[in-house]
């Protein structure tokens, strides 16, 4: 019979052999020109223009509308569900939640071969990360830009690792914040991956990579497709040549007994002074305070959210801990014998043989002695496992004491930040 394990050699051979292993680690922050190869604009060819129903161009045939729709899907713009065939508002409202990311013309009209069409194409090459919110990538932005004014790391890969291991929204946001990190700081995108990958499971690091290299893909700018022909050079055959400007009129000799506007002597009109007005006081910039205290607010979120989490378990293995506790003091526990009753000790004469036979009688029909071994084998069983809940307990604690510090940290650094940005905004009054 076949070992067990062997089942899923075939398996596991097939997964190889197209490129996948959850467990292999590679560098996401390398060049993209090979990604770029592999990952060719998607074709979307239409038959026809479609668009809303009061553009004279559009004919929105049935084929061509469920190919926008489906594409729109794909590339998250729209739900996953399908409807009827028809350009409706949904559909056209996302068309133009479309062409407005991408900064085509917003017109909800797709021509076939057309920029709006093509640039779906390409999205769909580079799909998004699944269950990305605008929420968490406004947030990984705010973070970024506080992180370029400050060498400390503090708590941000234990939590990028603790966001990634909830589900498919940290796993992606996590990913978008080393994407947009890379792009401001490569080293320290590096830097804090090294940090976060060493928090996760053998399984979580491939994921890790292969998500980032996603959040890098599609965050490219699209390649600019020219759409429409340049404008005709003045050096293109058939360009009318400019017309030379009218001569001006020769000006009369000067005659001092006719005077002319434009005469030698014929006084400069004296053009009014105007009052000297204050020079404006430029207004200060909070770009960077309001930054600031953006970043200290987020981490301060993160970081409650954190001690909520702890303080939860904590809760759930103390409950743990004193059920326990009562189990142990309910199980029956061994009763001394009443002085003069069988089975207790008692001085008796050596070469008394009945004293010998009913002090052995008496031991062994003493209560509780067959369920003694049982008990106390649940006994030791339990208490172990108190212990270890105990430990826990104490371990949490200590851990919860550490967030604590560092979220009083993050107060006095988030009062300091609201304190700068007060006294900016002041100096506009």
């Amino acid at each position: 019979m076949p070992r067990f394990s062997s089942l899923f050699t075939p398996i596991r051979q097939s997964l190889l052999e197209r490129s996948y292993n959850p467990f292999e680690s590679f560098d996401p922050f390398g060049p993209l020109d090979e990604e770029r190869r592999k990952r060719r604009p998607v074709s979307l060819p239409l038959t026809a223009p479609v668009g809303p129903a009061g553009l004279a161009e559009t004919r929105n045939r049935a084929g061509d509308v469920g190919r926008v729709e489906g594409a729109l899907g794909r590339a998250g713009i729209l739900g996953r569900e399908r409807r009827r065939p028809v350009f409706d508002t949904r559909l056209e409202t996302g068309v133009r939640d479309f062409q407005r990311r991408k900064g085509l013309r917003v017109d909800g009209l797709l021509n076939p071969g057309g920029p709006t069409i093509k640039a779906l194409g390409r999205v769909l090459a580079r799909p998004p990360l699944k269950g990305l919110s605008g929420a968490a990538v406004s947030a990984n932005t705010r973070l970024v830009r506080h992180l370029m004014t400050t060498t400390a790391d503090g708590m941000v890969p234990g939590l990028m690792a603790a966001d990634f291991g909830t589900d498919e929204a940290g796993r992606a946001k996590t990913a978008d914040f080393l994407s947009q990190l890379f792009g401001r700081d490569p080293a320290r995108a590096r830097s804090l991956r090294a940090k976060a990958r060493g928090m996760m499971a053998a399984d979580e690091k491939g994921l890790l990579d292969k998500l980032i290299l996603q959040a890098r893909l599609a965050d490219e700018e699209d390649d600019p497709t020219p759409d429409e022909p340049e404008d005709p050079t003045p050096d293109d055959p058939g360009q009318d040549d400019p017309e030379e400007p009218p001569e001006e009129p020769e000006k009369p000799p000067y005659d001092p007994g006719h005077p002319q506007p434009g005469d030698p002597d014929d006084p400069e009109p004296e053009e009014p002074e105007e009052p000297d007005e204050p020079p404006k006081k430029p207004k200060p910039d909070c770009s960077e305070e309001e930054e600031a205290v953006a970043a200290a607010q987020s981490e301060l979120e993160a970081a409650e959210a954190e001690q909520g989490r702890i303080n939860e378990d904590i809760k759930e293995k103390q409950a743990a801990l004193d059920d326990l506790k009562e189990q142990i003091a309910s199980l029956p526990k061994q009763k001394p014998a009443e002085p003069g009753a069988i089975g207790q000790s008692f001085p008796f004469r050596l070469n008394d043989p009945r004293a010998w036979l009913l002090w052995a009688l008496g031991q062994l029909v003493r209560p509780g002695t067959l369920n003694e071994g049982e008990d106390d084998s649940i006994r030791r069983d339990r208490e172990k496992k108190a212990e270890e809940l105990k430990k826990e307990i104490d371990a949490l604690k200590e851990k919860l004491k550490s967030l604590e510090s560092e979220a009083d940290e993050i107060r006095q650094r988030l009062a300091g930040a609201e304190a700068r940005l007060a006294e900016c905004k002041s100096q506009n009054r």
